[in-house]
């Protein structure tokens, strides 16, 4: 699943809410940045058939021109923006109506990745630690510098293939994040998540049943369109991430 419909609001005046920055070549290589995520990610789940696009109704055209070989049934329109939670869940209840069981990666479509040969590979060792442990793996970028920009993930005790995640760090003061730097346990958070679609359904009833529950009855009655609005706005991190137990963190370095 990528995640296809932040508006843009962050690099203007190049990105505009008319074209947000994930329908933007900002590199000049030929590939808009959602055109370079999928690139990466099709050598992972064996074809562009296997790749969802999670989009707004204004964007349905751009992901269209810019993805022609996007199945339309892999566009999961959502109605109005109610924030990452609501749309990976209405992503994983189709994902499970189509495909069933199956190990599902959820990622941004505005990411820039220098080593995408070591980037699969940290996927393809997140979807074995997902598919082994049945709990909600999330990748973790190893730090280079004290920012505050981000979040952190604090790492447990170690896996194979990973770590247990200890806990959710929010974006820190400069003095906090020097601290978790020297500390070398903390890694920033990426919002790239892995997970069996049976691990995330069952966290989201158990942690979300508001936003689950109501796509569930949608999704069969096809009334999403009627629904989804008056799901609430929040993060799959706040929603889901910061509570399950059963969480791993798997550590990136790829630029």
């Amino acid at each position: 699943l990528v995640m296809a419909g932040g508006r843009g609001q962050r690099f203007w005046p190049l990105s505009t809410e008319a074209r947000p920055k994930q329908f933007l070549d900002l590199e000049r290589s030929g590939r808009t940045l959602l055109q370079a995520t999928v690139d990466r990610v099709i050598p992972l789940v064996g074809g562009i058939e296997r790749v969802l696009i999670a989009t707004g109704e204004r964007y349905v055209g751009l992901v269209r021109e810019q993805l022609p070989g996007l199945p339309e049934a892999n566009l999961v329109i959502e109605p109005v923006g109610r924030d990452s939670g609501p749309a990976i869940a209405l992503a994983a209840l189709e994902i499970e109506r189509r495909f069933g069981n199956v190990v599902m990666c959820v990622f941004a479509s505005d990411h820039r990745v220098e080593d995408v040969v070591t980037f699969q590979g940290v996927l393809e060792t997140a979807m074995d630690l997902a598919a082994r442990e049945g709990g909600l793996v999330t990748i973790g970028i190893t730090p280079d510098r004290p920012a505050t920009a981000y979040g952190y993930l604090e790492r447990g005790r170690a896996v194979q293939g990973g770590f247990r995640l200890a806990r959710f760090v929010e974006k820190p003061t400069r003095q906090r994040a020097e601290q978790f730097l020297d500390e070398g346990a903390y890694l920033w958070n990426a919002g790239m998540f892995v997970w069996t679609v049976e691990a995330i359904l069952s966290a989201l009833d158990a942690y979300a049943p508001d936003i689950v529950r109501p796509l569930r009855t949608a999704v069969k009655d096809g009334t999403v369109s009627d629904v989804f609005g008056s799901l609430p706005k929040i993060s799959i991190d706040y929603a889901v991430m910061e509570h399950a137990p059963h969480a791993f963190v798997v550590e990136g370095d790829f630029g």
